[in-house]
């Protein structure tokens, strides 16, 4: 699962979009975009979502957009889960 995405980026789109064609399947899709806010937690020895948007520690446009990758992420990661237990695997 690629980490620190930043879909702004021509160099790094065109990175992922190999390693999607490369993996065929075997990759999850969605990536974790690159924020400020998961600086400013590391910093503080935490995680994105040990943080609130009212601490400040960064925008909070770049908040929502932590937030929402994570969320993302963990949506598919769930939904693939289901799918391979639907298969039995």
């Amino acid at each position: 699962m690629p980490v620190n995405f930043d879909d702004k980026s021509a160099h790094e789109v065109k990175v992922f979009d190999k390693l999607l064609r490369a993996a065929q399947g075997h990759l999850l899709s969605t990536a974790i975009r690159h924020s400020e806010a998961f600086v400013a937690a590391a910093e503080s020895n935490r995680t994105v979502l040990d943080i609130k948007k009212s601490e400040m520690v960064c925008s909070g446009k770049q908040f929502d957009l932590a937030m929402t990758s994570i969320n993302a992420v963990y949506h598919q990661f769930i939904t693939e889960i289901k799918q391979l237990a639907g298969k039995g695997i």
